[in-house]
C-alpha cells in the first residue's frame, strides 16, 4: 500500500507561488481605492527605460510563516489571524493549469491516438467534483458560501498542482473490448491560497497530495473520478477540521 500523505514539503512553496497569483486577483489595485491619486507622469520618449527587476517574494515578504502543525496542513499561515471569525466562504473554481493537465507518469507510453492529457471534459469533471466536496462538507459544517467576499468570508482559491494517472485517459484508449487494469490510479495534488474577503489579505497557504492504494483493478473514467472524489472529499474534511478545531477551538 503507498501510503496517504496529506502534508507534503515540495508542494509547501509551490502553493505560496500560488499565493502571489491569486493574491493579484483578490486584492484590489490600490490607486482604484483612492480615488484622490493623481496620475503618474507619461516619461519623456526619448530617455531610455530601464526595466524593473522584481526579486522573487517569500512568504516572509507577505508576512506569513511556516506552520508547524502536522494535523492539515496550511503550510504558511499569517500570525495573529482568528480563523474563527469566518463565517462565509468564497470559493473560487478549481484551476488546472496546463502544466498539470498532462498527466503523464515518467514512464507513459501510449499507442495510436492514446492521450494522457486532460481534455475540457476531464477538467469540468474535476472542478465540479471538487466544487461540491467543499461545498457539501463546509455546508455541512455551518458555513455559508457567497458570490462577493464579506468582512466574515474566507477567500479560497485552488489550483491542481499534478496529476499523475496509470493508464492514457479512457476516451483516448484503443477501442475493443479489452479492459485496462493499473496498480493504483495515479495520485493528485491541490494547492490553495486563503485570503481576508475583507481585506483581500493572504493569510494562508495550503498544499495536499493523495495517493490512492496501489491495489490492482479496473482502470477507467469512473474509478480515476472516485478517485478524485475521495481525494477532494479528504481534503474538505481536513479544512473543515482544522478551521474548526484548532483554529475555533471547536
Amino acid at each position: 500500500m503507498r501510503p496517504r500523505k496529506f502534508i507534503d514539503d515540495g508542494l509547501f512553496l509551490v502553493s505560496f507561488t500560488v499565493a502571489l497569483g491569486v493574491a493579484s486577483m483578490i486584492i484590489p489595485a490600490r490607486g482604484q481605492d483612492n480615488p484622490s491619486a493623481q496620475p503618474t507622469q507619461a516619461p519623456a520618449m526619448d530617455q531610455p527605460q530601464t526595466p524593473a527587476v522584481q526579486a522573487p517574494q517569500t512568504p516572509a515578504d507577505m508576512g506569513l510563516v511556516r506552520t508547524t502543525d502536522t494535523r492539515f496542513r496550511i503550510a504558511y499561515t499569517k500570525p495573529g489571524t482568528d480563523w474563527s471569525r469566518f463565517k462565509t466562504i468564497n470559493l473560487h473554481a478549481l484551476a488546472v493549469p496546463p502544466d498539470a493537465a498532462d498527466a503523464a507518469p515518467a514512464s507513459a507510453r501510449t499507442r495510436g491516438r492514446e492521450s494522457f492529457i486532460l481534455g475540457d471534459r476531464e477538467i469540468s469533471s474535476l472542478q465540479d467534483a471538487f466544487a461540491q466536496a467543499m461545498r457539501s462538507t463546509l455546508s455541512g459544517a455551518g458555513y455559508t458560501f457567497v458570490d462577493t467576499p464579506q468582512a466574515d468570508t474566507l477567500v479560497i482559491a485552488p489550483t491542481v498542482q499534478d496529476i499523475t494517472l496509470s493508464a492514457p485517459i479512457e476516451r483516448t484508449r484503443m477501442s475493443g473490448r479489452t479492459r485496462t487494469y493499473t496498480q493504483g490510479g495515479g495520485s493528485i495534488s491541490v494547492a490553495a491560497v486563503f485570503a481576508d474577503g475583507g481585506t483581500g489579505e493572504v493569510i494562508g497557504t495550503a498544499a495536499a497530495t493523495n495517493r490512492p492504494s496501489n491495489i490492482w483493478r479496473i482502470n477507467n473514467r469512473v474509478t480515476n473520478m472516485a478517485d478524485a472524489r475521495n481525494a477532494f472529499n479528504e481534503w474538505a474534511r481536513a479544512l473543515r477540521d482544522t478551521l474548526q478545531g484548532r483554529y475555533s477551538g471547536r
